[in-house]
């Protein structure tokens, strides 16, 4: 449960063997989050909508280098200073959807 303001939760997800940024940008279009802005394949701006946790959360990502990505997820509210884990939540579903993906392909 993340404490300040707004309420955030900030991780560097590598992308497992396997994926390449390319079905990565795939599943950022198939995760169920609106997007919001796109700069070049280099870095997204998403939002999740108002829920029983918060106001509803943006999530940004940036591409690094070496298959790494930056992942923050931040409460709407400004003034938001506990979230419940919510955001810290947002960067898993993206991490769990990865590792998912990377076992679906060595099973194919």
């Amino acid at each position: 449960m993340a404490f300040g303001f707004p309420a955030h939760f900030e991780q560097v997800i590598t992308l497992p063997d396997g994926i390449s940024s390319d079905d990565f940008e795939y599943l950022l279009e198939n995760i169920g989050w609106r997007l919001v802005s796109s700069h070049n394949g280099e870095k997204w701006s998403y939002r999740n909508g108002v829920n029983f946790w918060s106001w509803g959360e943006d999530i940004f990502i940036e591409k690094l280098s070496g298959g790494e990505y930056k992942v923050r997820s931040q409460c709407l509210f400004p003034l938001q200073c506990i979230d419940w884990g919510k955001n810290a939540s947002n960067v898993r579903l993206l991490h769990d959807a990865l590792k998912h993906l990377a076992g679906y392909r060595l099973k194919n």
